[in-house]
This record gives structure tokens, C-alpha cells and sequence, in this order.
């Protein structure tokens, strides 16, 4: 709290509500799917054996994403070490 500048819980209470939606609301948006930065990527593998919907391969010794499998969770993109994944629309 001390870091963000808050000195109590009262003075961020409620802060994300303004971001809360519902599944419906979410469902009118495009899907979304992770994309490799080829350059950045070592490829280590860590996406790959994270990822629940087999949509990522090493190839070449680069990540690659399956588009039609990837289901834009995001568990990709939080565990790659170098930052190398995106989510896009």
C-alpha cells in the first residue's frame, strides 16, 4: 500500500469496479489470440507446456501459435520469461 501511495484500505476500495463486466458483455467482443514476437523468443518451451489447448509448438526453435486451437487465455504470455507473447484481437 505504502508503494502505490495509500495509507488505508478505504482509499482504494472500489477502485476496479468500473472494470467489472459480464461474460455476455465480453462474448459481443472478437476473440482474442496470443502472437510470438519471433525475434524476442528463446524458444524455452515454457508456453508450450503450459498451454491446455496444445496451440503452441516449437518450431525451429521458436514458439509458434496455432490461431484455430489458441483460446486467448493469457497463461502463455504471463509465464514467458521474455516477455515475447501478446494478446491481440
Amino acid at each position: 500500500m505504502e508503494r502505490k501511495g495509500y495509507e488505508k484500505i478505504t482509499d482504494f476500495r472500489g477502485v476496479a469496479l468500473q472494470y467489472l463486466t459480464t461474460v455476455e458483455e465480453l462474448a459481443k467482443k472478437p476473440p482474442m489470440h496470443a502472437v510470438v514476437d519471433k525475434s524476442s523468443c528463446s524458444g524455452c518451451g515454457i508456453c508450450a507446456n503450459l498451454c491446455e489447448y496444445d496451440a503452441i509448438r516449437i518450431v525451429e526453435g521458436k514458439a509458434e501459435i496455432d490461431e484455430s486451437k489458441c483460446d486467448g487465455c493469457g497463461l502463455c504470455k504471463e509465464f514467458c520469461p521474455l516477455k515475447a507473447i501478446k494478446l491481440v484481437r
